[in-house]
């Protein structure tokens, strides 16, 4: 039996439509189990950073984030830890490239130049020291407690 010779752009063409149709899955998969989580089935351990230094982490008010994004309340959201938000949009840009891409269109959405990403870092970083170090934004940046 002969085996069939699979092409770069047919084995690109099947990774691709697997992920079209895993990614949505997987989403509806992980709004479930937060579903779960904030239903108070589960508890979740305190940050030990915040617990033993008493300044928020990075991912310090992520779950929140998600929380706040589900329904629908972007600004708390982004308040909480904007990593999330924007983890959230760079996941909807990259998903519809590949859409396009699995339907023959090179559109590219995703901005890829450092005179976008180094900017995006420094205010991540800002946001951090912020909410960590300067008093006004501390109390408006803590993660306090979901309501």
């Amino acid at each position: 039996m002969q085996e069939r010779y699979i092409s770069g752009n047919e084995r690109k063409k099947k990774i691709l439509k697997f992920f079209l149709i895993f990614l949505p899955l997987a989403a509806i998969g992980g709004i479930v189990t937060l579903k779960i989580i904030g239903s108070g089935i589960f508890v979740l351990p305190q940050c030990d950073i915040y617990k033993r230094t008493h300044l928020f982490c990075p991912g310090c008010g992520n779950t929140r984030a998600v929380y706040s994004l589900m329904r629908g309340e972007i600004l708390l959201s982004l308040r909480y830890n904007p990593t999330i938000a924007a983890t959230a949009l760079i996941f909807i840009l990259y998903y519809i490239e590949m859409l396009f891409e699995y339907f023959g269109k090179d559109i590219k959405l995703m901005p890829t130049s450092l005179k976008f990403w180094i900017p995006m870092i420094i205010i991540w970083l800002t946001f951090l020291l912020a909410r960590n170090f300067i008093p006004y934004f501390y109390n408006f940046l803590a993660v306090t407690q979901y309501g």
